[in-house]
C-alpha cells in the first residue's frame, strides 16, 4: 500500500472519529450495521 493511501486512510478515520465525537454524526451511522442484532441479542436462549 502506497504512503498516500496510508496517509488518507488515517486523515479519513481521524475525521469520521472527530464528527462522531463532536456529535455531528449520530451513533446510528456509526453502528449502523449492528442495530439488527439487538433484539438477537435480548432474545432467550
Amino acid at each position: 500500500m502506497s504512503r498516500n493511501r496510508v496517509l488518507f486512510a488515517a486523515a479519513a478515520a481521524g475525521a469520521f472519529s472527530a464528527a462522531f465525537h463532536a456529535g455531528v454524526l449520530s451513533w446510528t451511522v456509526g453502528y449502523s450495521d449492528v442495530l439488527h442484532l439487538f433484539p438477537l441479542a435480548l432474545a432467550p436462549g
